[in-house]
């Protein structure tokens, strides 16, 4: 199965369906609405109630339904393109927290002079920490970790590094 890099029209059509389809068998009134293309980016709105149920523990059930629309729609269009599900903003909203996080613990390495370890998170954040602070002169950050355990260290580059 190829990539497409842009859906067309009717690939965007596929996934609202497919997303709102779930999202009515799941009992959970909600709209959806396009964000983006490049990226195909969904964001579900109107779920207040219900937006822990649909996240989850740290995005998991999010992830889980990002992966099934992404397998369904993959199915019936006959080719893969990359799919974003966000939820009242929640990713949009971690990845602010994420990149804010990451420049205030640097700045603690800076201060403290020694490294320090983020909690454990899933890959795409753990992401989002290594590029907030990839410029860094300073600072270097590592994933240290098996599995769910898997986490950020953030700590001071070493001389001729």
């Amino acid at each position: 199965m190829q990539e497409v890099e842009t859906p067309t029209r009717e690939d965007v059509e596929i996934t609202v369906d497919v997303l709102q389809h779930i999202l009515r068998y799941m009992n959970i009134p909600a709209t959806v609405q396009v964000r983006s293309t490049n990226p195909l980016t969904l964001n579900i709105h109107g779920i207040h109630e219900n937006l822990g149920l649909l996240i989850g523990r740290r995005g998991e059930t999010l992830a889980a339904l990002q992966l099934l629309v992404s397998l369904i729609v993959g199915h019936r269009t006959k080719h893969r393109m990359r799919i974003i599900i966000d939820a009242e903003n929640y990713r949009q909203r971690r990845e602010e927290n994420l990149r804010s996080l990451a420049l205030r613990v640097a700045q603690q390495v800076r201060n403290y002079r020694r490294s320090i370890a983020l909690e454990a998170m899933p890959p795409h954040e753990r992401r989002i920490v290594h590029i907030a602070l990839s410029e860094s002169k300073d600072i270097s950050t590592e994933s240290i970790g098996e599995g769910d355990a898997r986490r950020v260290v953030i700590s001071l580059k070493r001389a001729g590094r």
